[in-house]
């Protein structure tokens, strides 16, 4: 058996999946005008129904990756995508709004599953030295499939309607589930690895979610993930309306900006990935901060950039913008896995998803009050300095347990 090629068909099944996954996950935001003229919704009313998404992955996210670590991760691919496609194959049915949050919500939880289950797999079938750049693959799906939501669903909706595009992407997410499951099978790493002993290991897999979190300075690891899921989801919410504001670049233009920014995130995990395992050893946590340094100075560019820019810059802005604030869920989730005892990599992977929502759900909600309050140029900047004191703080207190490193703690 080749194993190294049969690897990386494990890898391109766990690649679809984040990728549908996402499609479902950020299905609303394509079909925004559709839906709040349907319903006759508010901007603050759609911001509900938008938000119930990530309001039910937060809410799972621990309870999904603690799944992860007991039922593995091929039931997972089945059930997750299940959970996502299902309700959103529902709204096909005749349905008024809050039966629509409900959806969502549904929705929500089904994704939460996604990153902890994919990043688990990496883990099975390739070896520590190569775990940052296929965990960054694997994270490479989220922005693949929302440029893909945003390609698709638009066009599907004019064509037919918004029920129809969602509930048409419900059933194909769900259909998908059901074939890669049957494709997927688990590592050779998981069958080898020792059972957890009667003793330490399965109390280890038991710890709730406040113990992982205090942990050997894990609690920075995930403060940081909450600052730049803050920052990264304002730049994907904002970036459009600022780009209007502040150089009068036409909508259709600016969405391309935008879909620059993504595309240059999606191609920053897996290289960001790969200069950990390759050039530092399997060392994360400088790459990582050095990342979160470079977005803070890059929202600080944001703040100060002058009117009357050429086109060219504002492009390289962009770049630079969604390289740093994008590139760096893979490094995250890679480092929860290293630091987490035997037996809670998926609960850990679940607590980093559950920051990463988190900054989801309040970040475009802040950063939308500062610019209300004051400006845009006011909202980079809290944006940029609180990034960077996290950041020092994570620099000063987290210990980083490298690739191939013992998860397990010496005994007293």
């Amino acid at each position: 058996m080749n194993l190294t090629g049969r690897a990386w068909r494990m890898l391109a099944v766990l690649v679809g999946v984040v990728s549908l996954g996402s499609m479902g996950r950020y299905a609303v935001g394509p079909l925004s005008p559709f839906i709040m003229e349907h319903f006759g919704l508010s901007k603050a009313q759609f911001g509900v129904l938008s938000s119930a998404v990530g309001l039910g992955a937060m809410s799972t996210a621990y309870v999904a990756g603690v799944l992860v670590d007991r039922v593995g991760v091929r039931r997972m691919i089945l059930l997750g995508l299940l959970a996502i496609g299902a309700p959103l194959a529902a709204f096909l049915l005749p349905l008024g709004f809050p039966g629509s949050v409900g959806l969502l919500l549904l929705c929500g939880a089904g994704f939460s599953a996604i990153s902890p289950l994919a990043s688990n797999g990496t883990v099975t079938w390739f070896p520590p030295e190569s775990r940052g750049l296929t965990v960054g693959l694997t994270q490479a799906g989220i922005p693949l499939g929302i440029a893909l939501s945003a390609l698709v669903l638009p066009r599907l909706a004019l064509a037919t309607s918004w029920k129809v595009a969602l509930g048409a992407l419900g059933l194909s997410v769900a259909g998908a589930g059901v074939a890669l499951h049957g494709l997927y099978r688990s590592g050779p790493r998981a069958l080898t690895s020792a059972p957890p002993s009667a003793g330490g290991d399965r109390r280890r897999s038991s710890l709730g979610p406040f113990s992982l979190i205090r942990e050997d300075s894990m609690v920075w690891l995930y403060a940081l993930t909450l600052s730049m899921a803050i920052c990264q989801n304002s730049v994907i919410s904002f970036l459009v309306p600022f780009l209007q504001d502040r150089w009068a670049v036409p909508v259709v233009t600016a969405g391309t900006l935008l879909s620059v920014s993504q595309f240059a995130g999606m191609a920053a995990r897996p290289i960001m990935g790969l200069v950990s395992d390759r050039a530092l050893g399997g060392r994360r946590k400088g790459l990582l901060a050095g990342l979160a340094l470079c977005a803070s100075a890059a929202l600080a560019l944001l703040a100060v950039s002058p009117e009357g820019l050429p086109g060219i810059v504002i492009g390289l802005l962009m770049l630079i913008v969604g390289m740093t604030t994008l590139g760096w869920p893979g490094l995250v989730l890679a480092l929860s896995l290293e630091k987490a005892r035997p037996g809670t990599g998926g609960a850990a992977s679940g607590l980093a998803v559950a920051a990463m929502m988190t900054g989801a759900l309040i970040g475009p909600t802040l950063f939308g009050f500062v610019v209300d309050v004051a400006a845009y140029r006011t909202g980079w900047l809290v944006l940029s300095c609180g990034l960077l004191s996290v950041t020092s703080l994570f620099l000063l207190r987290f210990r980083e347990r490298a690739a191939g490193e013992s998860t397990a703690p010496a005994e007293p």
